[in-house]
């Protein structure tokens, strides 16, 4: 009897740290039967491989240890192998695009893709074209920006900034190569000034318009608006002055004309922007920091780059058939090609930017909405433009 009692006492004494420490486990959400969802299933397997392990070395866990050891439980519960390394890769990867991609609202309109190439495969009118491909570019730009911003959360602050200043305006900025390859000048003229506008009288509008509704009084940092606005105007007045040298230049003055002057204005706007982003990143970075909620990256770094890549050759098919059946449209409906290139086509680039400045402003941050707006007119201004030029 008293061996019993001894090992009794053994087991007991050995068991109740275990039993404590799994007591102590935080329950992250309301765990019942009828909601369960991958973010649950998520934290509560790794707190119960914290609390599995001795309490001094819980922060020297490695968080791949976990999450291979989360993918595996996964796949044990689902019956797959445990030692299938592809099985794990796949089942993590679909985790990642089921949640990422197919979970958006708007994504129901991809399906206009693959018929947007039908209808040019098989010579269908014009319009048809025109109208199944424009579609199928607004879900395509919405993933492609948010791909964009995804990797750039992976790369740093310094070169995130970087990256997202040439990534977030690439589907604008494809289209508007494709129109300028087809010699649709006029177009990529109307295109440039349609996106900058599109952003600061619509996008801002209509946050300032649905916010204002919800918040009396919606604050913003007047020093960074400045700033952009005046790197805004010095961009507009350099759009201008080519058209008024032209307008102004005697027909006998023909060594320096317009283009030169488009040449030179581009050098010094990209020089400009250059600083900008100097200032921003480097010398007044406290101007531009803003409170956001701390967002779940979607996809690993690898398979973002494979999505962006992916997602820029998409864009870059549907906006050759556009652009292909602008002219039969123009002819059949009677639009003008600068309505086209001023309205529809910043549109269909940007449309997502305007249903998320809603979404803030139901938030009331307006600093991140005058970032994302004034910012998206500044980088097409002072980069796009330019680079169009040159």
């Amino acid at each position: 009897m008293e061996g019993t009692h001894t090992n009794k006492t053994f087991l007991e004494q050995t068991a109740s740290p275990l039993v404590s420490n799994i007591r102590s486990v935080p329950i992250p959400c309301n765990w019942d039967k009828s909601h369960r969802d991958d973010s649950c299933l998520d934290e509560a397997s790794n707190n119960s491989i914290s609390a599995s392990r001795p309490t001094s070395s819980n922060s020297n866990i490695d968080p791949d240890h976990v999450s291979s050891r989360y993918e595996r439980q996964i796949i044990a519960r689902s019956g797959l192998s445990r030692h299938s390394t592809f099985q794990t890769m796949r089942l993590s990867t679909w985790h990642h695009l089921k949640t990422g991609i197919f979970a958006r609202n708007t994504n129901g309109l991809l399906v206009f893709f693959p018929l947007g190439i039908i209808a040019d495969v098989f010579h269908w009118s014009d319009a048809a074209v025109f109208v199944l491909n424009l579609i199928a570019i607004i879900p395509l730009a919405k993933l492609h920006s948010h791909t964009a911003d995804d990797i750039c959360s992976h790369l740093g602050e310094v070169p995130g900034t970087l990256a997202a200043a040439t990534l977030r305006n690439a589907a604008e900025l494809i289209l508007a190569i494709i129109v300028l390859k087809n010699g649709e000048i006029d177009v990529v003229r109307a295109s440039v000034l349609g996106s900058i506008l599109f952003n600061l009288l619509l996008v801002l509008g209509c946050y300032f318009l649905a916010g204002g509704i919800k918040y009396k009084v919606q604050t913003f940092n007047q020093s960074a608006a400045q700033m952009s606005a005046s790197l805004l105007a010095l961009s507009c007045l350099s759009l201008i002055i080519p058209a008024a040298h032209n307008a102004t230049s005697k027909a006998v003055d023909k060594s320096f004309g317009s283009q030169q002057v488009s040449y030179g204005l581009s050098i010094i706007l990209l020089v400009v922007y250059a600083l900008y982003l100097l200032f921003q990143i480097k010398t007044h970075q406290h101007l531009y920091e803003v409170e956001q909620e701390e967002q779940k990256r979607r996809f690993p770094l690898w398979l973002g780059v494979l999505l962006l890549a992916i997602f820029t050759i998409a864009i870059a098919i549907c906006g050759e058939y556009l652009v292909d059946s602008m002219s039969g449209l123009s002819k059949a409906w009677g639009i003008n090609p600068t309505f086209i290139g001023m309205v529809l086509l910043p549109i269909v680039s940007k449309a997502f930017e305007l249903f998320d400045a809603i979404s803030i402003a139901m938030k009331n941050k307006a600093q991140t909405v005058i970032e994302k707006a004034i910012g998206s007119s500044t980088q097409t201004a002072p980069f796009i433009a330019p680079v169009l030029v040159i």
